[in-house]
């Protein structure tokens, strides 16, 4: 798989998961565990059901993900963003969340 972010509407199955999809609804999201706030390269939603309760976006970086099954809508403001993402999370004032088992 390319380091490029995905669009958004894109659907993954993340790693050592249950093979649940989820459809990409957010990127550079961010989100406070523990009193620390974290950015996270996606925000998503389980498919087919959608964001039903606000708690329930789950929040995991590329690197998580295992399988892409649909890439979402890309046209040149996509492109634009996808090769600007770099920059913005390097500029980042927040650490990035470590997701673990």
């Amino acid at each position: 798989m390319n380091d490029v972010i995905l669009p958004l509407g894109s659907v993954v199955a993340l790693k050592d998961s249950d093979g649940t999809l989820l459809t990409i609804v957010s990127r550079g999201a961010l989100t406070e565990q523990a009193g620390t706030t974290y950015y996270a390269d996606y925000g998503a939603v389980v498919s087919p059901l959608g964001l039903v309760d606000v708690d329930e976006i789950y929040f995991f970086n590329h690197e998580n993900i295992e399988e892409v099954v649909f890439v979402g809508y890309c046209d040149a403001q996509e492109q634009e963003f996808e090769a600007d993402y770099p920059t913005l999370i390097a500029s980042s004032q927040y650490p990035k969340l470590e997701i673990t088992k």
